[in-house]
C-alpha cells in the first residue's frame, strides 16, 4: 500500500474539514488514516469530512491498481509464451481484463494470463492489457510484454 498526503490548507481547532481523496493515474483510493484522532468516516469512497484538530495528519492511502507488470519473452518457435498481469488483491473481485496484441483486442483473452500457443513468428509483436476495475475507469499495462523468438 502506498500512501499519499496531499496539501491541506491550515484551518482554525475544531473545525469541519472536507476532504476529497483524488488517486493518480493507475491507482485506487484505499482508506483513510491519522496520526492522532479519530479516522475520517468516508461519506462515500474518497470523500470525508472530520473535525480536525491541532497538529493532526490527515492521509489518504492509495493501492498500485496494476501491481506486477506482463514481462517480455524469450521462447523458442513452437512454445508457448505466457503472459501475466498482477493486481492489488483488494481489487481482483471488481476488475476486469482485455490483453491486446499490437493494439488490437484479441478474442477471449480477458483474465490475467495471456497464453500464447505454440508460438510463430507471426507472434511476435506489442502485447498489453487493459485493466478496468471500479475505481477510475481503466489503466493499460506497459507495453513491453514483446515475446522474442529464438530458432534453433
Amino acid at each position: 500500500m502506498n500512501s499519499l498526503t496531499g496539501c491541506m490548507t491550515l484551518v482554525p481547532v475544531c473545525n469541519d474539514v472536507n476532504l476529497v481523496a483524488t488517486a493518480a493515474a493507475g491507482y485506487c483510493f484505499e482508506s483513510w488514516s491519522v496520526d492522532t484522532g479519530t479516522v475520517p468516516q468516508p461519506a462515500d469512497e474518497r470523500t470525508a469530512t472530520v473535525n480536525a484538530i491541532s497538529d493532526q495528519t490527515i492521509t489518504a492511502n492509495f493501492t498500485a491498481i496494476i501491481t506486477e507488470q506482463p514481462q517480455a519473452q524469450l521462447v523458442c518457435e513452437g512454445e508457448d509464451a505466457t503472459f501475466t498481469v498482477q493486481v492489488a488483491e483488494a481489487l481482483r473481485p471488481t476488475v476486469t481484463y482485455q490483453w491486446r496484441f499490437n493494439g488490437t483486442d484479441i478474442a477471449g483473452a480477458t483474465n490475467n494470463e495471456l497464453v500464447v500457443a505454440n508460438a510463430t513468428t507471426q507472434d511476435a509483436g506489442s502485447y498489453d492489457v487493459v485493466v478496468g476495475n471500479a475505481c477510475d475507469g481503466s489503466v493499460t499495462s506497459m507495453r513491453r510484454c514483446r515475446p522474442w523468438f529464438h530458432l534453433r
